[in-house]
């Protein structure tokens, strides 16, 4: 693990900030959290070991799930508000639709493991 995250201080904050806000500020995940720079740092910023922007105050930090903070840090998604408000978008019909074309897909398929199709959802 790269600077600053392999830091007592990295710690700290983030132990700090996963008890202020202990879900995913986006999907309100609790599990497999990460915090995120909201303002992430740059290659000089690192090279030359910036504290003030490797250590921001609490509120320029956001928890995040692993998947959110993926795709956050992996696609066109500038901000926090704008994943959160894609996230916030979808509807219950379309978990639904995914439900049911995941489900017509592999409904011939043997499922492995020890919940065989009973298990499934």
């Amino acid at each position: 693990m790269a600077w600053p995250y392999n830091t007592e201080t990295w710690r700290k904050m983030r132990e700090e900030k996963l008890a202020a806000d202990p879900v995913c500020q986006i999907c309100g995940d609790y599990q497999k959290l990460q915090v995120h720079h909201a303002n992430p740092l740059t290659p000089e910023q690192r090279k030359n070991q910036d504290k003030k922007a490797a250590f921001p105050p609490l509120a320029l930090l956001t928890t995040l799930c692993n998947s959110c903070h993926s795709i956050l840090t992996t696609t066109g998604h500038s901000t926090e508000a704008q994943l959160k408000a894609q996230w916030d978008a979808l509807t219950d019909e379309d978990f639904t639709d995914y439900d049911k074309d995941t489900e017509a897909t592999f409904a011939d398929e043997p499922i492995a493991g020890a919940f065989g199709r009973a298990g499934w959802r």
